[in-house]
This record gives structure tokens, sequence and C-alpha cells, in this order.
């Protein structure tokens, strides 16, 4: 199995009507995944990679350092 890098986080999040994973690294919005499923078959998997898009999900509080 294949491990995700350090530094990268994901996080449930509401886009145009539908829930998705936000996939952060460092903090910085990296990209947005959704599946539009009918029953039990996916009709598509929509992924924004495009940084002007995804500025819109940048964290709004800063991480904690422990």
């Amino acid at each position: 199995m294949k491990r995700i890098p350090q530094g990268f986080e994901g996080r449930l999040a509401q886009e145009n009507g539908q829930t998705g994973i936000v996939s952060f690294h460092e903090g910085e919005p990296f990209s947005m995944t959704n599946v539009v499923v009918d029953g039990d078959k996916v009709q598509a998997i929509h992924i924004v990679l495009n940084p002007a898009k995804l500025h819109v999900w940048r964290l709004t509080t800063p991480a904690v350092d422990k």
C-alpha cells in the first residue's frame, strides 16, 4: 500500500452541492476531488488542480505548533 507523503491531508468539503475531498499540502490547497455516482455506478470523477480555482479552500486558521 502506498503511503500519503508527509505534509498532505484531506478534508471533506461541499462544492456545487456535492461532497468532495480537498487535499492540502503543507496547508495549501492542492486538489479538490468529487465522484458522481448513480446507484452503484460511478458516472464521473472530477479533479480540480488549477490553483486559481483552489484559492477558496485556503486554510483560514494557522497550524498549531505542539
